[in-house]
C-alpha cells in the first residue's frame, strides 16, 4: 500500500492535469445540458364497486360496507393505462413533443425517438403509502405541469371509457334477452288464448302461470337494462387527485455538481491506475525486454 501510495505521489503533476482537464471538460459540457423542471400529480384510486350497479341500485343500501378507495388491482390498472401506447401518443401529439423535442419529423425513427425521449422524462409509479404518483420534467415549467395534469386527466378519461363500454355491452346483451322472453311471452299468449276456447281450466292455469313468469323476468331485465345504461351515460370520477402539478421554481435535472465531481473521481481513479500500471510493468522490465 505505502509503495502504490508513493506512486501516485511521483505521479502527482500528471495526475492533477489530467484532473483539471477532465474537470473543466465537465463543467463545460454540464453548462452546456438545459435545465430540467419537475412536476408532479399524486392520487389515489377510487373503488369501483362505489358506482357498481348492485351497490347503487340496491333494495338494502348501507347493508355492506364499500370503501372509498381501490384496491392494489384498481391502482395497477390504473398504472398499465398511464404506460399504456394510446396514452403516450395522446401526450405526443398534443404536446407536438416531435418539434419540441427538436426532433427530425423527416427521421424514419422519430417515432421511436421521440417516445424514448418522454419515457426518459416520464414516470408513473405507486408509491409506499398505495397512492400514484406522476411525474414529468420539461426544459419549460409550465409545460411540466400541463402535462403531469393532463395525463391524469387522460387516465381517468381512458379507464371511465373502458367501464362506460363494459356497462353497455353488457345493457346489449340484456336486450337480446328482452327479445327472447317477449318472442316467449308472445308464444304463451297465443297458447292462452288457444286453450281458453277449449275450456281446458287446468292447462290454462299453468299457462298464465308461467305468463306471469315471464312478465316479472321481464320487467326485471328492463329495469337493470335501464340501470347499466344509466350508469354507461354518466361520468364518475375513477381517481382522487391529492395534489396537482404545478410549475415548479427550482430544477431537477442536471444534477452538475454530482457531474463534475463524478468526473473528477473517474479521472483521479484512472489516472491514478494508469501511473500504477504503468510503474509495475517498468518495475518488471517490461519496457526493457521491448526495446531489446
Amino acid at each position: 500500500m505505502i509503495e502504490l501510495i508513493g506512486i501516485v505521489l511521483r505521479w502527482k503533476l500528471p495526475i492533477a492535469v489530467v484532473c483539471l482537464i477532465a474537470g473543466l471538460l465537465s463543467v463545460g459540457l454540464s453548462l452546456m445540458k438545459p435545465n430540467f423542471f419537475k412536476s408532479t400529480v399524486v392520487f389515489l384510486a377510487a373503488n369501483p364497486y362505489m358506482i357498481d350497479r348492485s351497490n347503487i341500485f340496491s333494495k338494502t343500501p348501507g347493508e355492506n360496507p364499500v370503501f372509498m378507495f381501490g384496491s392494489s388491482r384498481e391502482i395497477d390498472r390504473l398504472l398499465s393505462i398511464g404506460k399504456s401506447q394510446p396514452l403516450i401518443d395522446y401526450i405526443i401529439h398534443k404536446y407536438q413533443l416531435i418539434k419540441h423535442y427538436e426532433i427530425d419529423e423527416s427521421d424514419p425513427l422519430a417515432a421511436f425517438k421521440v417516445n424514448e425521449k418522454l419515457w426518459g422524462n416520464y414516470k408513473i409509479l405507486k408509491n409506499p403509502l398505495d397512492a400514484v404518483e406522476v411525474h414529468v420534467e420539461d426544459t419549460e415549467p409550465q409545460k411540466a405541469a400541463d402535462m403531469a395534469n393532463d395525463i391524469v386527466r387522460k387516465i381517468d378519461s381512458i379507464h371511465l371509457s373502458i367501464m362506460a363500454k363494459s356497462k353497455a355491452d353488457m345493457a346489449g346483451m340484456l336486450n337480446y334477452n328482452i327479445n327472447d322472453i317477449q318472442k316467449k311471452l308472445g308464444v304463451l299468449n297465443d297458447s292462452i288464448n288457444k286453450v281458453k276456447s277449449t275450456g281446458n281450466s287446468k292447462a290454462l292455469e299453468t299457462l298464465e302461470t308461467l305468463r306471469d313468469a315471464a312478465i316479472e323476468d321481464l320487467t326485471d331485465a328492463e329495469v337493470v337494462k335501464d340501470q347499466y345504461k344509466t350508469l354507461a351515460s354518466n361520468e364518475f370520477s375513477s381517481v382522487y387527485i391529492l395534489q396537482q402539478a404545478a410549475p415548479a421554481v427550482k430544477k431537477s435535472k442536471p444534477k452538475r455538481s454530482i457531474i463534475v465531481l463524478s468526473t473528477l473521481l473517474a479521472a483521479l481513479f484512472c489516472s491514478a491506475g494508469f501511473a500504477i500500471i504503468f510503474e509495475q510493468l517498468k518495475a518488471a522490465g517490461y519496457f526493457d525486454k521491448r526495446t531489446t
